[in-house]
């Protein structure tokens, strides 16, 4: 069985960082998942959360490495029990980032 994984790498370390959590992963729409895939982080703490330093990675269980798929800037930042969504174009209501995250998910 073919495993995916996504990881939310956190280069600097901080208590406020524990607060970002990967929310949900929408990577198999039916036909092609073109625009349509995204990720949402959530932030379950009191202050928003700026996501500096950040980096969306991932891996396809066919084959070997991690792939980088966003570095967050600095104006990316998470509202106080908001989410933020990296996602593609076709999405409603529109991401905070316009960005297909090509989450590879071939034959099982």
């Amino acid at each position: 069985m073919r495993w995916m994984f996504l990881l939310l790498v956190v280069l600097f370390s901080s208590p406020v960082f524990s607060q970002v959590r990967i929310n949900e992963v929408y990577y198999d729409h039916p036909g092609a998942d073109g625009d349509h895939e995204f990720i949402e982080l959530f932030n379950s703490g009191e202050g928003a959360v700026g996501l500096d330093g950040y980096v969306l990675e991932f891996h396809d269980g066919n084959s070997s490495g991690w792939s980088t798929r966003r570095v967050a800037s600095a104006s990316d930042v998470i509202a106080s029990q908001g989410v933020f969504v990296v996602g593609g174009a076709d999405l409603t209501p529109a991401p905070d980032v316009v960005k297909t995250p090509s989450l590879q998910n071939g034959h099982d």
